[in-house]
C-alpha cells in the first residue's frame, strides 16, 4: 500500500491513462479514415485496420482444413467432428489473430496482475464483460449459421455494410474515448 501512495506511482498511472485515451481516439480516427476510404473507392484492400493478408490466408487454410475434402467440396460431418473441429479451429485462429488482439489485451492483463486485490477484482469483472462482449456476437454468428446463414452470405453482408460497419466502430470508440475522459 505505500508503493501506492508514492507520487511516481500516480504519475505512471496518469501517463498509462492518458496513452490508453490516446490509442482510443487514434482507432476512432483509423476507423473514420477506413469509412472515408472505403465510401470513396467500395474497396476494401486499402483500409487500414485490417489483418495482413497473409494472415487472412493462414486462418482460411485453417478454418478450411479438416472441413473439407480433397477436391474443395463440404462434405457432411458428425455433429462430434463439427465441434471439435471448431475448437481446433478457434484455437489456432485465436493464435493468429493476436498479431492484432494480443498487442493491447497482454500487456493489460499484465497490468491487472498488478493491482491490489480489491481493485483487482473489479479490474477482472471488466475484463469478462469485455471478453463476454467479444464472445456474444460469435452466438449470434453461430446462431444464424445454424439456421442456414452461409460464409458467402455473411461475407457478402459485411462487404455489403463495410462502411456503415467502420463508421459505427468510430462512433463507439469516439463515445469510449469520451467516457474514459469523463472517468479519469
Amino acid at each position: 500500500s505505500i508503493f501506492y501512495k508514492l507520487s511516481v506511482y500516480k504519475m505512471v498511472a496518469d501517463i498509462f491513462d492518458k496513452v490508453i485515451i490516446s490509442i482510443v481516439f487514434i482507432l476512432a480516427g483509423f476507423n473514420l479514415y477506413d469509412y472515408m476510404i472505403y465510401k470513396r473507392s467500395k474497396d476494401s484492400k486499402n483500409i487500414v485496420l485490417q489483418l495482413p493478408y497473409k494472415i487472412k490466408i493462414l486462418i482460411h487454410k485453417v478454418i478450411g482444413m479438416g472441413y473439407r475434402n480433397k477436391n474443395g467440396r463440404g462434405k457432411r460431418q458428425s455433429i462430434f467432428r463439427l465441434i471439435f473441429i471448431a475448437f481446433i479451429v478457434g484455437f489456432a485462429v485465436s493464435i493468429l489473430e493476436s498479431v492484432c488482439t494480443g498487442q493491447v489485451y497482454f500487456p493489460t492483463v499484465a497490468y491487472l496482475t498488478q493491482l491490489p486485490n480489491i481493485m483487482k477484482m473489479k479490474a477482472f469483472i471488466y475484463l469478462f464483460v469485455y471478453n463476454f462482449m467479444f464472445v456474444v456476437p460469435l452466438f449470434f454468428i453461430l446462431a444464424l449459421g445454424l439456421v442456414g446463414v452461409t460464409s458467402e452470405d455473411f461475407s457478402k453482408f459485411v462487404k455489403l455494410h463495410l462502411g456503415k460497419i467502420k463508421l459505427l466502430t468510430a462512433i463507439l470508440f469516439f463515445f469510449l474515448g469520451y467516457i474514459l475522459i469523463i472517468f479519469y
